[in-house]
């Protein structure tokens, strides 16, 4: 007879591992149907596009905060930089939550959604300046429960040939909500809705409001795939039996030592050296809005150029995805790595471009929106068809949640970094001078100058380092596979079956795919 399987989370289905005594059963729970699970599956990209709309919020309102409760451009970026950090480091913790059954993903979902929700009320009534930085930093809490939860549904709702897919609609939702948000918030940021009531405090109350009003509908309707159902059974079966004889309590030691033990997969370590980077310009172009609105641009104009990014970078994670695996088919070993590198290597003549060769001007409107296009549609493939894709082949399966936790916590971490920075060399080593009343041209000139010049450096030195990154990912990649499967028991890796259309091969990595490296 075999050992028992003593690392297997027992919740009551299987034999007593110890064999002191049979171990209590739990009914199993009727499964949920298909019309149950397409109502999770909606109400989960729902989440994701308000998710979206929340995060854009603030970029789209900073000039309106500025001029509204004189806020500097560091005060805006620390509010941003706060939010970030603590969305990335509690990703991990709900990831925790959620792997070791102690809460279910529906459940976080509708703490999360709720959560944020209210903060996001609280914000659109601050006259206090120092309190957006409070309230910032538990949003960003809050908004750390979308990714782990989405992510075990997500995986559970949709066939493993598939997983892709039902991902980059996700990240499509998340996109198109911050598009949605950046053209409407920025367009009536400044306009007085009500005498006393600005424009953007009316577009935080709504994206509050229905925020609220979803989290509701996840805790009422949302269900747990089949194969989820063991968070309700461990429930059930502690409450009859409260201790497991030899069972091994969650402690944050051997998390730790899980998560460190992630860095001897060369790949994930290279891959999280590239997201401290790759993210710190996503991060930095929250200013791209001010940047375009101190150029002369009308605040319409400037929401329509972001939107249009947006709406363009939301179709690219599409394409990232296809491209990715197509190229995985063509190599197997260099395709998805040069898949990151064309995308990094257009990303950065792009913003040099954007942001300091063309005219400061309402003349470079049109070439504006032809860049945001081109780097929407081709600057976004890394996420979903290079890093995600290659984090679920070199570790296994019961790590690959935490791992993209532990990638999200780090990367988000460096990369929240973006915004003060641009804040920082703007004014430090430009010359930035905030506003809060009409100011003259000349200061209105510099402004533009020093954001652009911030702005450059931020985006074109971090892309450039990930570019060189993904190099070692040709090296790296093959080796990582190689030493995973030679303690695992699967299909012998090698090119041609790599690139067959085999359905037994689709039903491997890296179709597996979930979670977010950079909030």
């Amino acid at each position: 007879m075999g050992k028992p399987d003593t690392n297997a989370l027992d919740f009551g289905l299987t034999p007593s591992a110890t064999g002191t005594g049979p171990t209590i059963r739990v009914a199993p729970r009727a499964p949920p149907t298909k019309s149950d699970l397409s109502w999770t599956l909606f109400m989960i990209y729902a989440c994701s596009f308000l998710e979206g709309a929340d995060v854009q919020l603030l970029p789209a309102s900073y000039r309106a905060l500025e001029s509204d409760l004189g806020l500097s451009p560091s005060t805006l970026a620390a509010a941003n930089l706060f939010q970030g950090i603590t969305l990335a480091v509690f990703s991990v913790f709900w990831g925790v939550l959620s792997d070791n059954g102690i809460l279910a993903p529906h459940q976080i979902l509708f703490g999360g959604c709720t959560g944020w929700g209210i903060l996001t009320l609280l914000t659109a009534a601050i006259n206090d300046t120092s309190w957006i930085l409070i309230i910032r930093l538990f949003n960003g809490v809050a908004l750390a429960t979308l990714s782990p939860t989405t992510q075990a549904l997500i995986a559970s709702i949709a066939p493993p040939q598939e997983r892709g897919r039902y991902f980059c609609w996700l990240g499509f939702m998340l996109g198109f909500g911050a598009m949605v948000t950046a053209i409407m918030t920025t367009a009536i940021s400044n306009l007085t809705i009500y005498p006393g009531v600005k424009g953007w405090r009316v577009a935080f109350a709504i994206i509050g409001l229905v925020s609220i009003v979803l989290g509701n509908f996840v805790k009422r309707f949302a269900v747990l795939p089949a194969d989820l159902a063991h968070w309700e059974e461990k429930i059930e079966k502690e409450k009859i039996e409260p201790e497991t004889p030899g069972g091994e309590p969650l402690s944050f030691t051997s998390e730790l030592k899980t998560m460190i033990r992630f860095f001897e997969v060369w790949s994930f370590a290279v891959i999280v050296l590239q997201g401290c980077f790759g993210c710190i310009p996503w991060s930095a172009m929250a200013f791209g809005t001010m940047f375009l609105q101190y150029s002369g641009v009308s605040d319409f104009t400037a929401g329509c150029i972001s939107s249009v990014m947006l709406f363009c970078s939301s179709f690219g994670v599409l394409i990232g995805g296809y491209v990715g695996d197509n190229m995985n088919r063509w190599s197997r070993f260099h395709g998805r790595p040069f898949t990151a590198q064309i995308a990094t290597g257009i990303a950065v003549p792009t913003a040099v471009i954007f942001y300091s060769v063309l005219p400061r001007s309402p003349d470079s409107i049109g070439t504006w929106f032809l860049l945001v296009t081109i780097f929407g549609l081709f600057c976004t493939w890394s996420e979903f068809g290079v890093n995600r894709p290659i984090l679920t082949e070199v570790v296994s399966v019961k790590h690959r949640a935490r791992i993209l936790g532990v990638m999200c916590a780090i990367a988000g971490s460096a990369g929240a970094m973006g915004g003060p920075l641009v804040a920082l060399i703007s004014e430090q080593c430009f010359g930035y001078q905030t506003q809060h009343r009409p100011l003259h041209e000349d200061i209105r000139r510099n402004n533009v100058n020093a954001l652009g010049l911030g702005l450059t450096v931020m985006c074109a030195v971090p892309w450039t380092i990930c570019f060189l990154a993904y190099g070692a990912l040709h090296w790296t990649y093959e080796a990582d596979l190689s030493k995973l499967h030679r303690f695992d028991v699967q299909t012998p890796l090698n090119s041609k079956r790599a690139g067959s259309d085999d359905e037994e091969w689709l039903n491997e990595p890296p179709f597996g795919v979930g979670g977010s490296p950079c909030p």
